[in-house]
C-alpha cells in the first residue's frame, strides 16, 4: 500500500468539531499531516493536500521534540474499541435544533448516530494510551510503535508510507 491510499481523515477531528484547523488534513514543506490534537500522522507530502493558513505551524516541530526510546515493536494485544447508540439523536443521525427548530446533523455524533464506547487504557512501556487510538493505528499498513524517551512525552509509531505521534492519557 503507498501512502496515496492511506486515508489520513480518522486522524482529523470530525466535521462537528469546533476546532476547524485540525478538521482536515494540511501540508507543510516536504510532508503532509493529519491531527486531532491527540494523534499526529505524517506522509510524504501530497499535492492534492495544500498548505493552509489555519493549520497548526508546530506539526513538524513535535516531530523534533519526541524522540523515541528506539525498539519498535509490533502494537500490543488491546481491546478493539466499541461503538455506543447516540443518546442525544437516539441513533437516527439528527436533532431538533433548539435555535431554529430545523432537523440538522447531530453535532454529537457528527450524523454517524454512534458515539465513541468506552475507554479502556492501554501500558505501553511507561506511557498509558487509548484503545481508541491504538485501532487507528492498527488500521495503517505493518505498524509499529516505540516507547517515550521521556514520561508523558508522545510515543512514536511508523507504519508503511508514513510515521505518526501518540499521545499518553493523563492518568
Amino acid at each position: 500500500m503507498n501512502d496515496a491510499a492511506i486515508d489520513l481523515q480518522p486522524f482529523c477531528e470530525p466535521a462537528s468539531s469546533d476546532r476547524t484547523a485540525f478538521k482536515m488534513p494540511f501540508s507543510i514543506g516536504e510532508f503532509t499531516y493529519a491531527t486531532n490534537g491527540k494523534i499526529i500522522v505524517r506522509v510524504p507530502r501530497r499535492d492534492d493536500v495544500p498548505e493552509r493558513d489555519d493549520a497548526p505551524k508546530n506539526a513538524s516541530k513535535l516531530f523534533d521534540e519526541n524522540k523515541c526510546a528506539g525498539n519498535f515493536q509490533p502494537l500490543p494485544d488491546f481491546p478493539k474499541p466499541t461503538r455506543e447508540t447516540c443518546l442525544k439523536c437516539e441513533g437516527g443521525g439528527r436533532c431538533r435544533c433548539d435555535t431554529c427548530g430545523d432537523e440538522h446533523s447531530c453535532g454529537n455524533c457528527g450524523g454517524d448516530g454512534t458515539v465513541r464506547g468506552e475507554i479502556v487504557k492501554v501500558k505501553i512501556g511507561d506511557q498509558i494510551v487509548s484503545n481508541h487510538w491504538l485501532a487507528l493505528i492498527a488500521a495503517l499498513p505493518n505498524p509499529t510503535i516505540a516507547n517515550a524517551l521521556q514520561k508523558d512525552h508522545a510515543l512514536t509509531f511508523r507504519f508503511d508510507g508514513g510515521d505518526g505521534l501518540l499521545m499518553p492519557m493523563w492518568t
